[in-house]
């Protein structure tokens, strides 16, 4: 058995936004869907979007109308690399994602554990912004 309590796959259970004055914002609407992934041998991905998207009118992406690859985006988040634990921070270093500027990056993330509920909080406020990212993260098993 590993030591590493984050190796699993986690559902999302929240994805909030919060400012200096603790006002929540729910990022991705109020029920949002995603998955969380960290590997034994250093890999993880993440994947999360709202529960209630729009369908596109063209089946090919690449011919999409601008508005509704904007409307994808949106509603979308997603990254995947590879990951180290240094104390309380998980370190996540992005190697693809749906930001072009976020690949060669590393992301932050502050965690807590409790039972089988995961919390990430960004150790930084969204570019611009002063809200914090924070998600909670459910464990799951198939058994």
């Amino acid at each position: 058995m590993s030591s590493n309590p984050l190796i699993g796959t986690w559902r999302l259970h929240s994805f909030h936004l919060v400012d200096a004055n603790h006002v929540i914002q729910d990022s991705l609407g109020s029920n949002p869907i995603g998955y969380l992934i960290y590997t034994a041998d250093g890999f993880m991905s993440v994947h999360m979007m709202s529960s209630n998207r729009e369908q596109i009118s063209q089946e090919d992406l690449r011919e999409a109308s601008p508005q509704d690859k904007a409307k994808l985006v949106d509603t979308y988040r997603g990254y995947a690399g590879t990951y180290r634990i240094e104390g309380n921070k998980v370190i996540h270093h992005v190697q693809v994602g749906i930001a072009s500027n976020w690949t060669g990056t590393e992301m932050i993330r502050y965690f807590e554990l409790n039972g089988n509920r995961l919390t990430l909080k960004a150790a930084q406020p969204l570019p611009g912004k002063d809200q914090i990212p924070v998600l909670v993260w459910e464990k799951i098993s198939l058994d």
